[in-house]
């Protein structure tokens, strides 16, 4: 029987394609091209392809498919230099509405677009520009939505006859009891509820309410650590505001101000028309 003639094939592969593997492939003799897909499933299928090459050191995940627009950018959204390590953002028309019931997990990976239209897809993966205009995947962040919110304390694990655990007889985990609502009382605390308020429009904000649940997005959490440096002149870094979403957690973070703090106003310039 004679060997099959050489034809162009397409390998999936679910992780970074490392280059070994990239060599070996091509040594294959059936297989003449390798494709390299990246892509989030909140991105729908594919965000980007690449035509790997075997000489290459990092086998690169492409550019952008057609409907897509890939961005790398910093903690404050804004655009990273060529060749250097950012945050990759999607954005375009294959990007989903956001996880079912889970607002909080939402407004943290789907964000509004400050460089054009619609909406913003945080993928949590780190990478940067290659000159050649591909895309050069770094590594991976653990995503917030796989980071368990509540852990069940078990003597040992219920296992099957087979030996694997048993999944239904797990214990389902007890809802933690709903949080009372506690109006802020510190002048830190007031302080930070009245830059939530301005931000996120509500009312009457409590010190154990959640910044994302109230729908704020990584976007108001920026204003809000620019706001808060403004009137305090103290740095807040931009993750402390995902680790401590709420009043509470995040007033411990900063010096108490004292009783009766009298902001300065921001003087108003005037303008002066020139004399022709």
């Amino acid at each position: 029987m004679a060997p099959p003639s050489p034809s162009p094939r397409t390998t999936r592969w679910t992780s970074p394609l490392p280059p070994p593997l990239v060599r070996e492939l091509y040594a294959h003799p059936t297989i003449t091209t390798l494709h390299n897909l990246y892509g989030p499933s909140e991105d729908t299928t594919y965000s980007t392809h690449a035509i790997t090459n075997p000489t290459d050191d990092r086998t690169p995940i492409g550019r952008p498919v057609h409907g897509t627009q890939a961005l790398i950018l910093d903690s404050e959204l804004r655009p990273v230099p060529l060749g250097t390590i950012g945050e990759l953002y999607l954005t375009g028309l294959g990007i989903t509405r956001g996880y079912h019931n889970r607002p909080a997990t939402t407004a943290e990976r789907y964000l509004p677009n400050p460089h054009g239209p619609g909406r913003l897809y945080r993928t949590g993966d780190l990478a940067r520009w290659r000159p050649d205009g591909q895309l050069d995947y770094v590594r991976k962040s653990l995503p917030e939505h796989m980071v368990p919110k509540q852990l069940v304390p078990l003597d040992e694990l219920p296992l099957t006859p087979n030996g694997k655990v048993d999944r239904n007889a797990l214990p389902t985990p007890t809802p933690a009891a709903a949080t009372r609502h506690e109006p802020p009382s510190t002048p830190t605390e007031k302080l930070l509820g009245e830059i939530w308020t301005e931000l996120l429009g509500h009312g009457e904000i409590g010190v154990h309410d959640d910044f994302f649940a109230l729908g704020g997005h990584s976007l108001l959490a920026s204003r809000m650590v620019s706001r808060v440096a403004t009137r305090t002149g103290v740095a807040l870094d931009l993750r402390l505001v995902f680790d401590r979403p709420t009043i509470a957690e995040l007033a411990r973070s900063l010096p108490e101000l004292p009783e009766h703090t009298e902001q300065k106003p921001i003087p108003r310039l005037r303008r002066t028309l020139g004399r022709s």
